[in-house]
Order: structure tokens, then sequence, then C-alpha cells
């Protein structure tokens, strides 16, 4: 973990940087996403970030891309712009393990869709910026 702040509930957030342009969770995606920069040890500077439900979106991933920022976030309840219909359609009634992977651009950043079936009941949904993440094929997750 690189980063941990304090959240001051809804009242104390709202005039915190960024809050107003974007929205009170993109926002604190984005100061998080400032904050979190790591060098690898041969001294090239990786900035990224992970964000579970509460901070994720699309606006929050475009927000991210446009300051040069990678990052990889779970969707969940704020799915504007994100196509989560299209996703569950195309896996209905797909066993785990079977994923979609959609590839779009907004306010000219490329962003990844990813919706992976995790059991024949439960889909998992990911966006990202294009060079977050690679889609190259490894070992596929086996389900018991």
């Amino acid at each position: 973990m690189l980063v941990l702040k304090i959240q001051w509930g809804k009242d104390g957030m709202k005039g915190q940087k960024y809050n107003a342009e974007m929205g009170e969770m993109a926002g604190c995606c984005i100061r998080l996403a400032e904050e979190s920069t790591l060098s690898d040890d041969a001294g090239s500077v990786k900035e990224g970030f992970k964000g579970d439900a509460w901070f994720s979106s699309v606006n929050a991933a475009v927000q991210a891309g446009l300051r040069g920022k990678r990052v990889v976030l779970h969707i969940k309840n704020n799915k504007s712009l994100f196509p989560k219909g299209f996703i569950e359609d195309a896996l209905l009634g797909m066993p785990g393990g079977v994923h979609i992977v959609l590839r779009g651009t907004h306010h000219e950043i490329p962003l990844v869709a990813l919706g992976y079936r995790y059991s024949t009941k439960t889909t998992l949904y990911f966006v990202f910026t294009k060079d977050a993440s690679s889609m190259m094929k490894g070992s596929p997750y086996k389900m018991k």
C-alpha cells in the first residue's frame, strides 16, 4: 500500500480537489492516484492505481488516463458509460472462466471493458486504461 487517505464523510469531502469537476468518487480516485507513484529496480517510474468498486467508474478511468495514470478499476454499481448490459447478455449461460474484452475510447483515452464469468451466477466487471494491463493469454483459473 502506497497511500492511505482519511475521508471526512460527505460534507467534509465536498470542497476537496477535483470533486466539483468530476464528482466525489472519481475525485477521490484521482487524488489517490496522484500520490501512487512507484519506481522499479531499474529506476523506471510506474504510475498506476487499482481500485475497488467504491472508487470505480468509466469517468474515473478517463480522468486518470488524462493525467497519464494507469488504472484497473472494478465496476459494480457506478456503471454509467460502462457496457454492463451488453456484457451480461454476452456471458449469459456461460460457465465460469469465460471472459469478454471490449475496447473503446472516451475523451481520446483508450479504455478496456472486461467481463469475467467467475461462476455460472457471478460476473465480475472491470474497466482499465489500455496501458494498465496485458490481454495476453495465460493459464486459466480452474473452477472447483
